[in-house]
């Protein structure tokens, strides 16, 4: 059975106690993480458990959310209405106050404080607790931050003060954790499927935590959010596409090896030296020789050659092996245009495994990725009067988007002065003279990429007649 994360009616009572249950014969004991979901290998468990979020579950039920009116058979069990942290946050508050008590209100923790045993001054349950480093961790690490009310009773306060509005949850873990991961990494790109390592690198109470998943979201959710959260996840160490990224990280690649060798003959065995300063760091352990090895004879970032050749890199003209018949992808595209009514096929979509509308084979087909290859000449170039055949142009994609960022331009500077540079985050606001087909377009991200990415290079003439020029400087955020 699947189970959807956040979906908590799907769960019964008697599930989610057997669930417990099992868990406390496994961990002798009932504290859940709240990152924790029941392996769907996990034999120990019931099938019909298996893949359960027992751990946001539990959260839920701390929260009294869920399974109110069963509090009494929870209690019975054994169950923890007060998570391990919440009693640690509780822990940090008395030992505060009874330390403010005893030295004034003026004075400092020290870092090694630790409280004495046999001292009526804290309470026993107290005795030998690392005071010192647990409020070093609230205020400096931003640890336990969802109990920062706890803390203000006594007058703590953190110097990473949490995001508030929308997307709080996951902008506040990405505060916490994006931090590390750029000291370990030197570099913010998290991948989808990164979730913090159980190492002592990381904050415990993170161990395990879908950090990836969550950065994931705040991707998609980009052009939705206001432009001041948008620079506050940047301030964070935010990268918005990790596929712009790594062909950043290539031409910077490119750019250092030329600047130290005078000439880009990178051998294909060549991997970019840990601890070289004369690297950026986070291009330490880059395999840049295969990569440009790829990049010059099989396709490899196809739409990105022209910038690799203004570099210095001979790129032959190659192209991709197909993955599928060009018969099949046909087939695939129409049923596509059949159930969305365009052939424009965004570059993430994959063929869904159980849609009968598309033949069995072309299901799992990275479709956009293939029309995307077949954009840049890389896949089926010779077939181009079959497709059109069919009523598909591959202009077609690259026109409407050229429009459209032309009409933002020249709106921009009905609004703003001929000499006014087009910021990097700027997004067109939604509202008049901006006509409603270029409200929310992030104008900003795509003027930068014109100008330094070769995008859309066909139609420069048209966003120079618009009014953009592609002198000015005016990009960096």
């Amino acid at each position: 059975m699947r189970f959807d994360h956040c979906d908590v009616s799907q769960y019964t009572f008697d599930m989610v106690k057997q669930a417990l249950e099992t868990y406390r014969a496994i961990n002798d004991s009932l504290d859940v993480a709240a990152s924790y979901v029941i392996d769907r290998g996990d034999a120990a468990y019931a099938e019909n458990l298996r893949g359960m979020s027992l751990g946001y579950v539990v959260t839920r039920i701390r929260e009294q959310a869920l399974f109110a009116e069963r509090v009494k058979e929870l209690e019975a069990m054994g169950f923890p209405f007060k998570g391990k942290y919440q009693l640690e946050a509780e822990q940090i508050r008395e030992g505060v106050r009874c330390y403010r008590r005893l030295f004034g209100d003026d004075m400092s923790i020290p870092f090694l404080y630790v409280i004495p045993k046999d001292t009526e001054a804290f309470p026993r349950d107290l005795w030998g607790f690392p005071l010192g480093q647990k409020v070093e961790n609230v205020c400096k690490r931003g640890i336990l931050q969802p109990y920062l009310p706890l803390f203000k009773e006594v007058g703590l306060k953190s110097s990473l003060l949490p995001y508030e509005g929308p997307f709080v949850h996951e902008m506040n873990a990405v505060s916490m954790l994006l931090p590390v991961f750029r000291q370990l990494h030197g570099h913010g790109c998290v991948l989808k499927d990164f979730n913090v390592p159980a190492t002592e690198d990381w904050p415990k109470e993170w161990h395990g935590y879908r950090l990836g998943h969550d950065i994931s979201v705040l991707r998609k959710s980009r052009h939705s959010m206001p432009v001041k959260d948008q620079l506050w996840l940047e301030k964070q160490g935010m990268v918005w596409s990790p596929r712009d990224f790594g062909v950043d990280q290539v031409r910077r690649g490119i750019t250092t090896f030329k600047s130290i060798h005078n000439n880009v003959a990178i051998p294909k065995s060549f991997v970019i030296p840990h601890g070289d300063k004369g690297w950026d760091r986070d291009l330490w352990g880059l395999r840049l020789g295969s990569t440009v090895y790829d990049i010059r004879h099989n396709g490899r970032m196809w739409e990105h050659r022209r910038e690799f050749v203004a570099l210095g890199l001979e790129i032959e003209e190659v192209a991709l092996k197909p993955s599928h018949p060009f018969e099949l992808v046909c087939e695939a595209l129409k049923a596509y245009k059949a159930q969305r009514g365009t052939f424009r096929v965004y570059r993430s979509f994959v063929v869904d495994a159980e849609d009968t509308a598309y033949p069995k084979a072309a299901r799992g087909m990275k479709l956009g990725d293939i029309v995307h290859n077949m954009r840049f000449g890389a896949l089926y170039a010779d077939r181009s009067e079959e497709l059109k055949a069919m009523g598909m142009s591959l202009s077609e994609f690259d026109e409407p988007t050229a429009e459209r960022i032309c009409d933002a331009i020249r709106s921009f500077y009905q609004v703003y002065p001929p000499n006014k540079p087009i910021y990097l985050h700027f997004i067109v606001p939604k509202r008049a003279p901006f006509p409603k087909n270029v409200w929310g377009l992030a104008l900003g991200e795509k003027v930068f990429r014109i100008r330094n990415n070769s995008y859309l290079a066909q139609y420069r003439d048209r966003f120079e007649a618009a009014g953009l020029c592609f002198d000015a400087q005016g990009t960096s955020s």
